[in-house]
């Protein structure tokens, strides 16, 4: 059983590949020229969305991922919230690196799986 660093190292080491075949492969789908993205811009514009509040929720690799809603019956929400979970596990970084020397940081923060846009609130 490889250490928990270990497998995010394999995990860095595949991903350039993984990109490149994705943009290989978008390149190849019908409709992957600029007059169809125009046209699929305005579609995201999207149906007016029904006045209320709703809170969603799903399993993400780093933990639970939240979105909350709040409309008021336009095409846009009036309010947009991410309850994202690098945000929350950051706040136990303190608790864990007491008593810890500086090198000790990086390492404690990549078990955490920290994603800095998540963090900067």
């Amino acid at each position: 059983r490889r250490p928990r660093l270990g497998v995010d190292a394999g995990d860095l080491a595949g991903t350039p590949g993984i990109a490149q075949r994705a943009g290989e492969e978008a390149r190849r789908m019908p409709g992957a020229d600029l007059e169809d993205a125009a046209r699929a811009d305005e579609r995201l514009a999207g149906p007016e969305v029904p006045a209320g509040e709703v809170f969603l929720s799903t399993e993400s690799s780093t933990g639970e991922l939240g979105f909350l809603l709040v409309s008021d019956g336009g095409r846009l929400p009036r309010r947009v919230r991410c309850r994202a979970p690098s945000f929350f596990h950051a706040q136990a970084l303190p608790a864990m690196l007491r008593g810890a020397q500086l090198d000790d940081l990086l390492p404690t923060a990549a078990v955490l799986h920290l994603v800095s846009g998540e963090c900067d609130r």
